[in-house]
């Protein structure tokens, strides 16, 4: 006698509510993406294209390269952003060469596509910790998604990580110079901020703390705290 499908899948592979969460969060990132980081920029592009076509037909040459000037700006921008959503869509190669490699080329990356200067640090106080490809990956979209944040909301001249390695746990500090966020919005239940329910929800899985606070003067600070002994659980 067959017995019925469900019977069949383990009880261990049922997704729990968090990872259901955290798949909505994720498409929900995405979509905001592609109207976001590509459909806009795109409707530009063709209204632009619009525009230089008429001043060609006047005659307005010195206009039409004016215009001509500000289209490659805004098209090397969206080939820029394409390349980050692509990244973004599938598991960076330098995880398996471990945190420490995978955050300096997130962070050489995202300040060459974007011209923010992006000072990273090491220290480790104590002997590196061996941190699973699995943690390194979701700390990688972490750190990814609050350079992300900072692009488009902080106005930030200066960006600094920092990778901390103590007694009990690693750290990743991220910091910048921008104008700060909203309290309100800080535990990423604003649309506006949705990454940061990403943010948060990737850091329960991995079993790390995540704070975020706005600096005194000027500028946020984020904090992800990865406690050794989640490691060694793994």
């Amino acid at each position: 006698m067959l017995r019925p499908l469900f019977e069949l899948v383990p009880r261990e592979y049922k997704p729990s509510d968090d990872h259901n969460s955290l798949i909505l969060a994720e498409r929900e990132r995405i979509a905001n993406l592609l109207h976001d980081r590509l459909a806009q920029d795109l409707a530009f592009v063709n209204s632009q294209a619009a525009a230089i076509r008429k001043l060609l037909s006047k005659g307005d040459t010195a206009r039409a390269m004016e215009q001509t000037e500000l289209l490659e700006e805004v098209s090397q921008n969206l080939s820029g952003d394409i390349r980050s959503l692509i990244r973004d869509l599938n598991q960076p190669e330098m995880v398996a060469e471990g945190l420490e490699v995978a955050l300096q080329e997130l962070t050489e990356n995202f300040s060459r596509l974007y011209q923010i200067p992006i000072f990273y640090e090491v220290c480790w106080q104590y002997d590196k910790a061996q941190i699973s490809p699995h943690t390194t990956l979701e700390i990688y979209y972490i750190i990814q998604e609050t350079l992300v944040n900072i692009r488009k909301h902080a106005a930030a001249n200066t960006v600094w990580v920092q990778l901390v390695g103590g007694k009990a746990c690693v750290d990743v500090i991220v910091r910048d110079d921008g104008r700060g966020f909203r309290t309100r919005n800080v535990d990423g239940r604003s649309r506006q901020h949705f990454g940061l329910s990403v943010m948060h929800a990737r850091a329960r899985r991995i079993g790390a703390q995540l704070k975020i606070e706005r600096l005194a003067e000027y500028g946020t600070q984020i904090t992800l705290c990865i406690p050794h002994i989640f490691e060694r659980q793994k």
